[in-house]
């Protein structure tokens, strides 16, 4: 099918106006921060206790708070004591839990909101996977493009200086619209856009995310040329595509077959087929341990693909992709799990994280062993490599107290305590950098992570500079997102509503951010540039 292209190479992005506070009372909107969600309650229904107005919106959860602290300083009154409780089901192993909580806490962490006002670029437009200490400096827009009022989210993909932005159609007839901006500059320039056929794929919300080859994208059931944005329609229809391991492509259709194509002549050639156990609809489910762009483990003539099974009921799978040669890595489930386990690919393996333990593979398929875990409540940052088996292992089993594959470990302690006549509650970041030996601590807001109570905490991203002077951390409260930029020295917390809200966010270099957040593209980056 031919594409229309809409060339604009070179235009810069006009930038629109920000608009300015009005008195007019804002429409009722969904609850977007788990620091405005107590707000919205109230508006929908909900009881929740009185709140001064001139407060800020992000305590509006601290009646609730007090009064349940006083519930529970009754029912302990009654058994004779009072006593702090750590965070995390599996934590006894670990020593920086122990810790008992200083009666005279630190000072806590201020807050610090964006302006929202567009500032442009001025970064080194490097992207080493590693967050810049340059956020440091505070929290800034650098940059907006406006989408259609009725758009849906694009789907974001970025790869060296280039931002695709993909918006796949709704309806059945709607084409595939992608646009390529070189970010590299103040602003970010059009290099092209083009539309095309609608994807088979279209709606899904699957994982891997797309797929990039050298010279394409690989979206779902659509191929797009890179250079000038040329798109055609794949031919392994809807399926979805999982790793590229030397040109040799696997694609699996979510039901129970994955396929073996190779790049001959510009065009993919079907080269086998392979029944492997059922599939999971959504794709492979990957833990938090570590954060894998796709279902490739190992590389060079030893690599495998994931399979995505579905780990509940049976067990999992990798798939040689020059052979289609199908691996079962241990047993089915004898009854079906409450918690499905999930996958954590290392640069030679896979480990099958359960639990309360854990069983570890080769790239061949072959069992290396299987042990208790003894890290939990433990998160290491998304910075750095991809682990090895041994560096994951050790962490798992807590031998090393490091991850040293990444720039730090990260640990939300969360406590509700009583001391010197007051009631309050602890929330407590704790950063151990892989470079140092010197933990960074910095009591949170309470409302940090207070969905979780005293459980793990979940997050979608968690990153921090080598020297631990700053640390991103994205929470996920359950039914919304809050983020926080954490300047681990001077205490503060750079917070943004248009990043809580934010959709499909990609690391576009070490200092830019960008995501889809109130009907716009948008980049955030450190209000100071890399002097």
């Amino acid at each position: 099918m031919s594409n229309d292209d809409h060339q604009s190479t070179g235009s810069p992005i006009t930038q629109p106006p920000v608009p300015q506070p009005t008195t007019q009372s804002p429409a009722p909107q969904p609850p977007q921060d788990a620091r405005t969600a107590s707000a919205v309650n109230a508006q929908q229904g909900f009881s929740a206790p009185t709140v001064d107005a001139a407060a800020s919106p992000r305590r509006a959860r601290k009646s609730l708070q007090v009064l349940g602290i006083i519930a529970a300083l009754v029912a302990s009154a009654a058994v004779g004591g009072i006593s702090g409780t750590l965070v995390g089901s599996a934590t006894a192993g670990r020593h920086i839990h122990h810790d008992d909580p200083d009666p005279t806490p630190s000072p806590t962490a201020s807050e610090s909101s964006m302006d929202p006002t567009p500032i442009g670029y001025h970064g080194t437009a490097t992207n080493t996977n590693e967050l810049s200490p340059q956020w440091v400096s505070g929290l800034a827009t650098a940059w907006t493009i406006p989408l259609d009022d009725d758009s849906r989210a694009p789907l974001l993909i970025a790869e060296g200086t280039t931002l695709y932005a993909v918006l796949e159609g709704a309806q059945d007839d709607a084409d595939t619209s992608v646009t390529a901006y070189d970010i590299s500059g103040k602003e970010p320039v059009t290099v092209w856009t083009t539309t095309g056929p609608h994807s088979p794929s279209a709606g899904a919300v699957r994982a891997p995310s797309p797929i990039a080859t050298e010279t394409q994208l690989l979206i779902g059931g659509i191929i797009v040329d890179k250079s000038n944005g040329g798109q055609s329609l794949a031919p392994w229809g809807s399926d979805l595509p999982i790793g590229v391991v030397d040109g040799n492509l696997v694609t699996c259709d979510t039901v129970a077959t994955c396929t073996g194509w190779v790049l001959e002549s510009g065009t993919w050639t079907q080269r086998w087929s392979a029944a492997t156990s059922p599939q999971q609809a959504s794709g492979l489910l990957f833990s938090e341990v570590t954060h894998p762009s796709n279902g490739v483990i190992g590389e060079g003539s030893t690599a495998a693909v994931i399979v995505p099974v579905r780990l509940a009921t049976f067990a999992p799978q990798i798939v040689d992709p020059r052979t289609g040669a199908v691996t079962t890595l241990g047993k089915d489930p004898k009854n079906a799990a409450s918690q499905p386990p999930t996958l954590i690919p290392a640069s030679d393996g896979l480990v099958v994280e359960r639990e309360k333990s854990f069983s570890v593979y080769d790239t061949t398929g072959r069992f290396v062993e299987t042990d208790y875990i003894h890290s939990g409540g433990v998160r290491p940052t998304y910075d750095g490599h991809t682990p090895t088996l041994e560096e994951l292992t050790d962490f798992l089993r807590d031998t090393s107290h490091q991850a040293p594959w990444t720039t730090a470990y990260v640990y939300l302690k969360h406590d509700d305590l009583y001391y010197a006549g007051r009631a309050h509650d602890d929330t407590t970041l704790h950063v151990y950098p892989t470079a140092s030996a010197n933990k960074r601590s910095v009591n949170m807001p309470d409302y940090v992570g207070s969905n979780h109570g005293k459980h793990d905490f979940k997050v979608s991203d968690l990153r921090a500079d080598s020297g631990a002077t700053v640390a991103y951390v994205r929470l996920d409260e359950g039914y919304t997102m809050a983020s926080y930029f954490v300047d681990l020295d001077g205490l503060t917390l750079y917070v943004a509503s248009d990043l809580d809200r934010a959709e499909n966010l990609v690391w576009a270099f070490d200092d830019l951010l960008v995501g889809v957040s109130n009907g716009q593209i948008i980049a955030f980056t450190p209000t100071q540039p890399e002097a």
